[in-house]
């Protein structure tokens, strides 16, 4: 990632050249280049005052798009641009950063090539840093519960699965859709910590209504983030043998969110 970085890094100086409103930077080996690379794959550029990035942004997305070849492998860089502007006078370039990292965040399930800072992206994010808080100690608390949704034969009237969908209650913020915090949750690291909440919730009331769920099966939505846990498959069986359920009678949907 590295390397694909410092390519990708380089070809973007190179096409910035062509642009004067580009700050050009003094290097500590006396060069000049007009990117910083902050590491972590952050690219930054500085521009003088310009009416609009977007024909610098648009110079630069050939570029971007262009693929990396890499020790016999193609590479096809994923990215998000952000844009901050404000005089230097009224801020400092730490925050002007900042603004452009949460512009670059906000704009990542976004079908648009650049996202402008608006001062109501820092109340997002701090709304969303609550919601991750709310959470943590929601699963700490088992705070979540599931409800079922029958899938039912047309032809025979016949209950033959169903679906277990995940809800929370909060008891200030109400009901928070699975929209907002299983995204949420995947993007934070939480989501193994819920889906294994959700599997042990499940599998309980399964075997409470042993006798009445003969011949059907329930599907428990997982993310695709789950999958890549080295032991979640083993795990699953060892947890379907602790409660006596025949791992048959599951099925497992991956979440929208991660397909997409």
């Amino acid at each position: 990632a590295a390397k694909a970085t410092a390519i990708l890094a380089k070809r973007v100086n190179q096409a910035l050249e062509s642009e004067p409103c580009v700050i050009r930077h003094h290097l500590p080996n006396l060069s000049q280049a007009r990117l910083i690379d902050m590491d972590q794959g952050i690219l930054i550029f500085l521009c003088h005052q310009t009416t609009s990035p977007q024909e610098v942004i648009e110079h630069l997305e050939p570029v971007l798009h262009r693929t990396i070849h890499l020790e016999q492998i193609e590479l096809q860089q994923l990215f998000s641009i952000g844009v901050a502007s404000g005089s230097l006078n009224d801020l400092d370039m730490t925050t002007l950063y900042q603004h452009a990292q949460l512009a670059a965040r906000a704009n990542w399930r976004s079908n648009h090539l650049w996202n402008q800072y608006q001062q109501d992206l820092q109340l997002h994010q701090h709304k969303q840093l609550m919601l991750v808080a709310e959470m943590s100690k929601a699963i700490s608390n088992n705070s979540f519960h599931f409800v079922i949704q029958p899938k039912v034969e047309l032809a025979s009237g016949q209950i033959r699965s169903g679906e277990a969908l995940l809800r929370w209650q909060h008891p200030t913020l109400g009901m928070v859709s699975p929209a907002d915090f299983i995204p949420l949750a995947e993007n934070v690291g939480l989501i193994y910590k819920l889906t294994q909440l959700v599997l042990r919730s499940v599998l309980s009331w399964m075997k409470q209504h042993t006798d009445a769920l003969q011949g059907t099966t329930l599907a428990i939505n997982i993310s695709a983030r789950d999958l890549l846990q080295q032991n979640f498959a083993s795990g699953l069986i060892e947890l379907c043998r602790e409660y006596g359920i025949s791992p048959r009678s599951l099925v497992l949907e991956i979440t929208e969110t991660a397909v997409i």
